[in-house]
Parts: C-alpha cells; structure tokens; sequence
C-alpha cells in the first residue's frame, strides 16, 4: 500500500493530521509522504493486559478478565523541502512536536470511515534523520493512554423539565368560529436520547442551563442510575457533568464535583443507545442536554 502525509501540524502542541483515502491511498509526489511501515498500530487494536494468578496443583490460570492497554502509535514520514534553509526549519519543527510533554492530538480523516481521533503524548522522543540537504527522515513515536479512536459527537436537542400538555383551552372554538378546536401547548417528557455508533464504549457529556436552578437530577432510563446535583446555577452559566472522568466544570473551568451528591455515572455500550430523564424542581428555563462521543478500539 502507497500512503502519503499529506499536512503536518507542528506548531506549538499541535497536532499531526493525516488524509487516507482507498486503501489508504493517495496521489505521490507530495513534499511529505510515508515511508516503510507508514502508520503503525492505528488500525490494529490496542494490546490488553491481564494479571495472571497460576492454578495450584493444576495445568493453566485463573480467568481473569483483561483491560485495553495504551494505543501505541508510530508514523514514519519523509519530507523533501524546497531548500536547506526550509529542511532545517522542518527539522526544529519536528523536534517540536509535543515537546513539551504535554498532550495532543492525532487525527486521521478516511474518505470512507470519516475522521477519528485519540489524544497522544510523545513516546520514546521524535527520530530525525537529516545529512544537511534537502531530504528529512523521521519516525515519531506517540502514546494514547486511552486506546479507544473517537468520532464525530453527537448532541441531542435540549430538552427542559418534565411538565404536561395543557389540553383544551377556552374558548374552545379558535378563528374560523367553527370546526377547529383550541389545544393547548403540548407538554416536556424531560427525556435526551443519544446512540454510540461506535465498536466500544464510551463516555456521556451532560451540559445543563438554566437562568435559575438550585438542584437537578439526571436519571438513566432502565439502569436507574443517577447524578444528581445541588448547587447554584444561573442566567449564562453552563454546567458539564462527564462520565468519561468523572469531572463536573462550570463554565469549563470551575470544579464542582463537591456539589454532585449522587454520582452514579453511565456510559454508552457499544451500538447501544441511552434515554436521560431530567428532573429540576423550582428551576426556571432549566435545560439539558447530552453529547456522546463513538468509540472504536
């Protein structure tokens, strides 16, 4: 197979983006391109480990049950740069990439599949190969400390609070006189509904608003877990809640994990798909929403 880097992003953290097409095909004769392997372990699984406790007296082990490990992922590129000045740039700028040992991210957009992520950190350090022309070699080495490849999310539309439809209004008959019956406006099932479309679980983003909530309650349907929240929300404040963490921000920054009484966090199976009721007595304009993020090993 003939794959070819088609941009790479290394400024500051940045991130390292490749474009596959069929086969993970693309045209030659790109100034960046891969070589040898190309990529290597993104499109296989990620190992799992498995602690094993030998059976006394017996052949084999006990069965446990294993875990994911990391993702380890590993690109080997090669750029031709239009003169030595522009290679020794490139050669900065690959030494670069998440040197500061902070996290980033690789992302992979397939004609067919459509784009996939994971969040990576520098493994092993970055190996440059450079003679001082115009040819650079390198091979970068990343780590995804969760092994899972995400997708596209999804947000549900909002929803408020539970409340029922107000039936028949007075007068009964609208414009024309006759004939059409006046019926109130219809009622909130305070239910969200999302899929993971994904091969394995993954996590749920609740974000709630309201120009005035003191508590609120999110309550899976069937499993009857629920998180539920005491604490003061109002006009333009944002409230997430992530079962992928666990982390509960207001406005994306501030904790409030003190301020969850019941956590009984929820994640989405693989294929499957999840119903919330949402529950916020004496709130006003309160409202929910939920993001799910698919997942595949």
């Amino acid at each position: 197979m003939i794959a070819t880097l088609d941009k790479v992003a290394l400024e500051g953290a940045g991130s390292l983006a490749l474009e596959t097409g069929f086969d993970l095909g693309w045209a030659p004769g790109t100034a960046t391109y891969l070589v040898g392997k190309g990529v290597e372990g993104w499109n296989s699984g990620s190992p799992i480990r498995r602690s094993k406790s030998d059976l006394m007296g017996q052949h084999g082990t006990h069965a446990e049950r294993g875990y994911r490990d990391e993702r380890v992922i590993t690109v080997n590129g090669h750029h031709v740069a239009a003169d030595r000045a522009a290679a020794a740039a490139y050669v900065d700028a690959l030494n670069a990439y998440l040197g500061d040992g902070t996290e980033g991210l690789f992302r992979v957009d397939d004609a067919s599949l459509g784009p996939r992520w994971a969040e990576v950190y520098l493994a092993g350090g970055t190996e440059v190969t450079w003679s001082g022309g115009v040819d650079v070699g390198f091979q970068i080495n990343m780590a995804a400390p969760d092994p899972r490849k995400y997708g596209t999310p999804y947000t549900s539309p909002a929803t408020g609070i539970q409340q029922a439809g107000k039936g028949l209004t007075f007068p009964l008959f609208g414009a024309p006189k006759y004939g059409v019956l006046n019926i109130g406006a219809g009622g909130v099932n305070g239910r969200v509904q999302a899929t993971n479309a994904g091969s394995a679980d993954t996590g749920v983003l609740f974000t709630v608003t309201a120009d005035y909530a003191n508590e609120f309650t999110i309550t899976e349907i069937g499993s009857e877990r629920r998180l539920v929240y005491e604490g003061l929300l109002t006009t333009g404040q944002s409230l997430t809640l992530n079962s992928g963490n666990g982390q509960v921000s207001l406005d994306g920054t501030a904790p409030r994990e003190t301020n969850l009484t019941v956590a009984e966090w929820s994640r989405l199976d693989p294929h499957a798909s999840g119903s919330w009721l949402f529950e916020a007595p004496d709130s006003l304009n309160a409202a929910l929403t939920v993001t799910v993020v698919p997942a595949w090993w």
